[in-house]
């Protein structure tokens, strides 16, 4: 399941990338003689996703799904004759390092394109960043900050996650109908949990739902007994 969901989502992110690549980079679309990472030749892309920290161990398999993808398409060719040049930046799921990165890319590398960060927190704060320099980036996080306002330089790979949690919960209770549905939520104590847990609130409470737990779990914790315990405990009780 984990790696179906990574590849599900590196194949999202690629998709949306070659898309708004394929349109911008058409010549029908290019009026400026100088455009920040396109030459005649090649296209300059930044990424800046967690290859050190927490989020790694999805991160780091999206990275390497994009760049086999990317190097599969400059075999083909490239994008309209220009070849794909990735430049990939760790943020280690921490804000300072995505906001440095993010530096890097646009300033010093001058990439036409971002893809990441890897956090919610980071999205927030580069999503603004990104719309001021008029950068396209590519968030492979979905919060509500990322359209509300609307952004024209930023772009999500699917809904929003209020509507996602709204979506998970209701298939929970409707489709699958338990007599006595006990929930408990388990998220990090971070902006993504914050996010996510407020959407959960919001939806579990207009089912007059009231969670029996709310576990934190943060991000690269190698153990999860104790939620686990709490859990199956708050579950069995009458």
């Amino acid at each position: 399941m984990k790696v179906e969901l990574v590849s599900r989502c590196y194949k999202l992110i690629v998709i949306c990338f070659i898309a708004i690549l394929i349109v911008i980079v058409d010549k029908t679309f290019i009026h400026a003689n100088d455009v920040p990472g396109v030459t005649d030749s090649t296209i300059k892309l930044g990424l800046i996703l967690d290859q050190t920290g927490p989020a790694a161990n999805v991160a780091v398999p999206i990275t390497q799904g994009i760049r086999s993808y990317f190097r599969y398409i400059n075999e083909q060719g490239g994008i309209n004759g220009r070849k794909l040049n990735l430049l990939v930046e760790d943020d280690r799921y921490a804000i300072p390092m995505a906001i440095s990165a993010f530096k890097k890319l646009v300033f010093k590398d001058s990439v036409f394109v971002l893809m990441g960060p890897s956090s919610t927190g980071a999205v927030t704060v580069l999503s603004g960043s990104a719309q001021k320099e008029k950068v396209p980036l590519i968030s492979p996080v979905m919060p509500e900050i990322t359209v509300k306002p609307f952004k024209r330089y930023v772009f999500i790979i699917a809904d929003i996650y209020p509507n996602q949690m709204k979506m998970l919960i209701d298939y929970l209770l409707k489709d699958l109908n338990p007599r006595d549905p006990r929930i408990g939520l388990v998220y990090p104590d971070n902006e993504t949990g914050k996010v996510d847990s407020a959407a959960a609130l919001k939806v579990l409470k207009s089912y007059n739902i009231v969670p029996v737990s709310k576990e934190v779990l943060n991000p690269g914790s190698f153990d999860a007994s104790s939620q686990i315990m709490n859990l199956k405990g708050l579950g069995q009780a009458t």
